[in-house]
């Protein structure tokens, strides 16, 4: 249990840095390469889930955000370097595209109740139900 926390402490850290890099645009210093850290499990202790051999499962949500995380942090430190401003046009947009591919692939690869482009359903009385279940009017 205290292994799950050090790393849910670890993603926190990791989900924190990214979110910086995406508001400041400067190069991530975390480095997906260099985590050994498993995703943790679900952060709500009362749902975690063990496979066959007694460890936790990733939460999907938490695996996909880090795979997401990981992708954006290696674009921005590949395209908005400033050791990289040389970087040829044809280089720049071969790395583009390796991004795009991967982003295409990741969003591929979510689990079906992570797809966010699910049109909200609609009841009679105009009541929008979000995926998490939570119920507002429009």
């Amino acid at each position: 249990m205290t292994k799950n926390i050090r790393n849910c402490a670890w993603h926190a850290l990791y989900s924190i840095e990214t979110a910086l890099v995406l508001i400041t645009g400067r190069v991530p210093l975390i480095r997906e390469v260099h985590c050994s850290a498993p995703v943790p499990g679900a952060p709500q202790y009362d749902r975690l889930q063990f496979d066959d051999q007694g460890n936790i499962v990733p939460d999907p949500y938490l695996f996909s955000q880090r795979r997401l995380f990981a992708i954006i942090n290696e674009s921005v430190a590949i395209l908005y370097n400033t050791q990289n401003t040389y970087m040829s046009q044809a280089n720049y947009q071969e790395h583009v595209a390796r991004f795009e591919a991967r982003l295409t692939m990741w969003k591929l690869q979510l689990p079906e109740e992570l797809g966010f482009e699910k049109t909200p359903s609609r009841d009679i009385d105009g009541v929008v139900e979000r995926e998490v279940g939570i119920q507002i009017s429009s």
